[in-house]
């Protein structure tokens, strides 16, 4: 479990600086739909990695480096948090019902470490190589020293795992899977040939296409300003936009929904999703109780920090500012990870009213001064994203 004031108190931030926000409602995913397939592939392998150290009789271990190949690299710290909140809230588990449970470390021979890539889904060989599948294959290792105890891999078949890991801007045309997974692939292509694959609106607007309901913007604001102002991409961008930011500017991301349904975001930053560090958790699971941000139809809405809590006082977020690589939100969790950071990700999918029955189913981020957000919780139902944005912020 993370407790974000005690965060606070380690830098320092005892007086926020007051920003008032516009009302803005927060979705609550009910518990059952936490149960998606990468969530639990991460719990099967703390578990399953937790009992071959209880079966050593070792009770501390350290997470070591995850690494990923490729644009993977990009998502490898989220990656690992995913694992360490597994695996710490199995080992809290197991703490509350007897003495033997795995303590995570800083520094002892038992580490694990983790490899991250996107490879053709093996259980789709047969099919011609363009239209294979893609999955994310996590292979996590427990080491004694630098000798191999005990390989696990695991794959992450959800059409947004591939998307979100890859660090893609995409907008998925078409619900089929394969021809989802193709349009992927081109995509991927394009990244590679450094292809331009968004559209600048208003000289600060990214779009993935011109004809795109959504668009997205970063604002900035320098520690002695009050204002934030956005900032267009850089012209050298190749198929990821690029917006500069610098040490020590806080910044926001604000998004535009100019279509005429109510949409609902996630974001990541480095790969550690927006409410990785809240402390309005669910009971059953320990997980964060909130996952996205509603946007009302027609609207705007700006995200201008890491979320803390839904409670109406004047540090419930701590607001993004870049920081030295090392630094980051993400370093505040066990120790840090080699991973080249600097990029922001955000999905978006349809919302719909619980029960409406509409649902188909080198540089980091660290924690800025706290400030305040007027937020409503709600529960929604929410389809799997159809539009995803990547934005490159530090290279």
């Amino acid at each position: 479990m993370f407790f974000t004031k005690k965060l606070f108190a380690n830098w320092g931030y005892m007086n926020p600086a007051r920003y008032l926000f516009a009302a803005m409602l927060l979705v609550t995913i009910p518990s059952a739909l936490f149960a998606d397939s990468s969530a639990l592939q991460y719990e099967s392998a703390a578990q399953k990695l937790t009992q071959i150290l209880l079966e050593q009789k070792t009770n501390t271990v350290t997470i070591g480096e995850f690494i990923g190949t490729g644009s993977a690299s990009r998502t490898a710290t989220g990656t690992r948090l995913a694992f360490i909140d597994a695996f710490q809230r199995y080992n809290d588990s197991l703490r509350a019902e007897h003495d033997r449970f795995v303590s995570i470390i800083a520094a002892t021979s038992k580490h694990i470490d983790g490899e991250i890539q996107i490879e053709d889904d093996p259980n789709d060989l047969g099919s011609l190589e363009h239209e294979r599948f893609l999955v994310v294959r996590v292979t996590l290792t427990l080491y004694d020293g630098n000798n191999e105890l005990y390989p696990l891999t695991f794959f992450m078949d959800r059409t947004r795992d591939v998307i979100e890991t890859e660090g893609l801007s995409i907008a998925i045309r078409d619900d089929d899977a394969r021809r989802a997974h193709k349009q992927i692939r081109l995509v991927r292509t394009d990244v590679a040939n450094q292809s331009p694959l968004f559209t600048k609106i208003a000289a600060t607007q990214i779009r993935n296409s011109a004809a795109s309901p959504y668009a997205v913007e970063l604002l900035t604001k320098s520690p002695l300003s009050d204002t934030y102002t956005a900032r267009p991409p850089s012209e050298d961008a190749k198929s990821i936009p690029f917006v500069p930011i610098g040490i020590g500017e806080q910044y926001a991301l604000r998004f535009h929904n100019l279509s005429d349904q109510e949409v609902a975001i996630a974001m990541k930053i480095d790969g550690v999703d927006q409410f990785q560090f809240s402390e309005d958790r669910d009971p059953s699971s320990g997980r964060p109780k909130f996952s996205h941000w509603i946007v009302p139809a027609n609207s705007q809405f700006t995200i201008k920090g890491w979320h803390i809590t839904a409670a109406q006082s004047d540090n419930n977020l701590a607001s993004f500012v870049v920081t030295k690589y090392g630094d980051g939100a993400a370093q505040h969790i066990i120790r840090p990870a080699d991973a080249v950071d600097g990029v922001i990700t955000l999905s978006v999918s349809r919302s719909h009213v619980a029960g409406s029955g509409g649902a188909k189913s080198s540089a980091q981020t660290g924690f800025g001064p706290p400030i305040k957000q007027d937020q409503q919780p709600v529960q929604r139902n929410v389809d799997p994203p159809h539009e995803f944005f990547a934005i490159q912020y530090s290279r």
